[in-house]
């Protein structure tokens, strides 16, 4: 992992809470970082950064958001009435994702009054949320930099309980081991089943009772 810091020059203490949540295997240029608090649990600092990363192609770009929001343990989805850019004069492809706690209700049909949460504690009103652009490389000469990313890092709610990991996405990991089974015939229930079993077998019972709440590691079956 290699940062170029344009910005916070003077206390380089502050740079750890952004370079522990990146993916180390890539390089980053940073042309704006405030640190707004800082928490023992690095995941649930608050920031703000604008950087760009060593990415010229959609599919990188993809992987690395996934990435991050294993590290980070949270995710994020489309914002409401949003929709992602793809082959602009000067983009491949830009985009905005909120923070899966920043629920958009719904009215109920024929009223004015909003529908219950179909998830209880999922709605908190986070306002976390970032954009991105990646830049043809034409427009970028003579540099590895065209993924850029403007993170606003403000999560209003535990990132490390269950709570909070109850609603993760689920990793691609995850999605990998499925495919595997069913390449070898598993139904759906069957391969869920075997999942389940090598989790156990890998893992303490203390170890698999916090994993079995981790929708990024083990979603319920009726996803």
């Amino acid at each position: 992992m290699n940062f170029d810091w344009k910005v916070c020059h003077n206390d380089t203490t502050k740079r750890n809470v952004l370079q522990e949540l990146l993916p180390q295997e890539h390089s980053y240029k940073v042309t704006s970082y405030e640190l707004k608090s800082q928490s023992q649990i690095i995941e649930e600092s608050k920031f703000t950064a604008k950087f760009y990363v060593d990415i010229s192609d959609e599919a990188s770009a993809i992987s690395f958001i996934k990435e991050f929001q294993e590290i980070t343990g949270t995710s994020y989805n489309y914002k409401p009435g949003t929709q992602d850019k793809k082959d602009t004069k000067t983009l491949h492809w830009s985009g905005a994702r909120k923070c899966i706690h920043n629920v958009h209700k719904r009215k109920k049909p024929n009223s004015e009054e909003l529908k219950e949460d179909n998830q209880k504690g999922k709605h908190t009103g986070c306002e976390s949320n970032f954009s991105f652009k990646l830049f043809k490389d034409e427009t970028k000469k003579d540099t590895p930099y065209n993924f850029m990313m403007i993170l606003n890092y403000y999560h209003n709610h535990s990132i490390k309980s269950s709570g909070s990991s109850k609603f993760q996405s689920v990793s691609q990991q995850t999605v990998d081991a499925f495919q595997e089974y069913f390449k070898k015939g598993f139904s759906a229930s069957k391969a869920y089943a075997e999942f389940k079993k090598e989790l156990k077998e890998a893992h303490s019972e203390t170890e698999y009772v916090k994993i079995a709440a981790n929708n990024n590691i083990l979603p319920s079956y009726r996803l």
